[in-house]
Formats: structure tokens, sequence, C-alpha cells
């Protein structure tokens, strides 16, 4: 698609199952916002080759991300802050100082939750808070409904795997290699609560799945119950999958990940109490697709070998 010269053009990171919604979400809001590139190889050979060695690998992959977005001629990117106490709260600035350093010309909008409304105004000035809120509460029902079609619940006759670990890592399939797609190609039912819908509501402290015995329980890991990123949320995740019997968990981290790094011990004693397989995925740009895919496999195969064992014994 080709756009005006002097014309405004906004683009985002790619979201995985989001990505569509969320470039409708802000051209219902006026604004002419276009979809950002496929994530490919490309994509990731940018975000390393411009991004410092040691940080997380989603910065670097929407970093590329965002590089080939403005060489698709946009103008102005959107990066949403969680405000949290993790690194993620930084990107939008580091990537701003990294692609300016290289000479490119556009205008980075952050995107806070608890002054959206004032954030998403200054992207089109002309839009009413009545408005703006009209839009918002048209795509959450549109949210929830993805969210909804996407993870059904946890049946005991199946094999039921959780998923657990960094948001973007979770929801991106072109960053975890299509985890949740080879594993339903194995015939498991994948279950997680890393999701747009609990980012939010999270941010703003409405979740009431944020506040049951199970986020209490998870706290008690911790010193002060802190720790940035989904760390915390995920320890709540897994007490809950262990106590819905699940199968099995897999736990997506990104490499140097301080959040999903530092729970890997508590996520650990936690199956093995309860006698719960885990795989852990480290995901970087040196990952073989093949590797993910046979790991997967193996893990899967393995727990339908102890479900049909304990149907047996029972």
């Amino acid at each position: 698609m080709e756009y005006s010269k002097g014309e405004k053009v906004y683009c985002f990171p790619q979201m995985g199952i989001y990505t569509d919604m969320f470039m409708e979400f802000f051209r219902d809001l006026g604004l002419n916002a276009m979809k950002p590139p496929e994530i490919s190889a490309r994509t990731i050979k940018l975000g390393v080759k411009y991004s410092p060695d040691m940080i997380c690998y989603p910065f670097k992959v929407t970093l590329g991300n965002f590089i080939e977005c403005l060489e698709a001629d946009a103008t102005d990117l959107i990066m949403y802050n969680s405000c949290g106490t993790c690194r993620y709260r930084q990107y939008y600035i580091i990537q701003d100082l990294i692609m300016k350093d290289l000479n490119y010309k556009f205008t980075m909008h952050q995107l806070r939750p608890r002054q959206l409304l004032k954030d998403l105004k200054k992207l089109n000035p002309e839009n009413s808070y009545l408005k703006i809120i009209r839009v918002i509460r048209k795509h959450w029902k549109k949210i929830k409904e993805l969210e909804d079609a996407y993870h059904g619940e946890i049946d005991p006759n199946d094999i039921n795997i959780g998923v657990v670990g960094e948001i973007f890592t979770v929801l991106e399939p072109r960053v975890n290699m299509q985890v949740v797609a080879k594993l339903k190609k194995g015939g498991v039912k994948v279950h997680s609560y890393v999701n747009v819908r609990h980012l939010i509501t999270d941010s703003f402290g409405f979740n009431k799945f944020k506040k049951n015995e199970n986020f209490k329980a998870a706290r008690m890991y911790l010193d002060g119950g802190t720790l940035g990123g989904h760390g915390v949320e995920n320890i709540r995740d897994t007490i809950y999958f262990v106590k819905s019997k699940i199968d099995g968990i897999v736990h997506l981290l990104p490499l140097s990940c301080m959040p999903e790094t530092t729970i890997e011990p508590v996520l650990n004693k936690i199956c093995y109490e309860a006698n719960i397989p885990i795989l852990r995925l480290s995901i970087d740009e040196t990952n073989s697709e093949l590797n993910m895919e046979t790991r997967l496999e193996t893990f899967v195969e393995l727990i339908k070998r102890k479900k049909q064992h304990l149907k047996a014994k029972a």
C-alpha cells in the first residue's frame, strides 16, 4: 500500500492473533494505521544487529519490526508501556534512541494504562473522550471473544497443557516457533492466561483473577511479592493449573528475561511437588525449529503414556 507524502502513517509491532484487531482499533480512532510487516528471519536479524547484546529477545524482535515499519513508510510508531518494573517499560525510549541514531525520521508514541484515554486522544485530538471509550468497549468485546475461542476449558478426558511465560513470547507465534499450533497438532488442548485481557486488567488493578488465593500463594514465594513482567502472574497461573489437574506445563522464556529466569526454581518446585511435568523452552535468535518440534513431540508423547498408565491403574 502506498501513502501520500506528508501523510501520517501509524504502525505498531506484530502481536500474534491480535494484530489485525489492533490495526482496526487504531483505524476506528481515525488514524491511518498500517499493518506491521510479518516477523521474519530478516526482522530478527535487524533487531539483533542493532540491539544491545544482552537485552531480552522481545526487545530485539520488536525493534526489528519497527525498523521494517519505517522502511514501509510509517511515520509514527506506537508502543504499549505497562508502567511496570520490568525493562519492557523502557522499550519505547531505548528503541527510539537506537532508530534515531540510525537516522530514521519518525515520532514514537507510548500508550500507558492509567493515562490511556489521554494518550489515545493525543494520537487524534479530534476524537472526543466519549468516542474513544466507545471504540475501546467495541474492541474489548472482540478481545474477549478472540481469547475465549482460542483457548478452551480444561477437560480431564483430553490431554491438557498449560502455557506460561513472557507475554510477547507466548502470544507471537513467529517468535515461539508456533508452539501452540505444534501442541494442538499433537492432539493437545492448550490453556493460557497470558493474554492481552489480563495484561490490561492487571495494569489497571481490575483483574479479579489476580486477587484470588492463587495470587496470594504466588506472592509467598517472593520477598515482597513484586518482580516485574509476568513473573508473579506465571507462578499464580502454574498454581491454578496444578489445582486444575493439568497434564503438563510449558514455560516459554526469552533469553535473559529477568522475571522468567528468576521464577524458574519456583515453577520447578511447584510442578515437582504436584508430579506434573514441565518443559522449559528458552527462546532467542539461535533456536532451531526442528529441535523445538522434537522436544515438544517428546514431551507430549511422555504425557500421553503417563495418562494412559494412570488410567490403566485406575
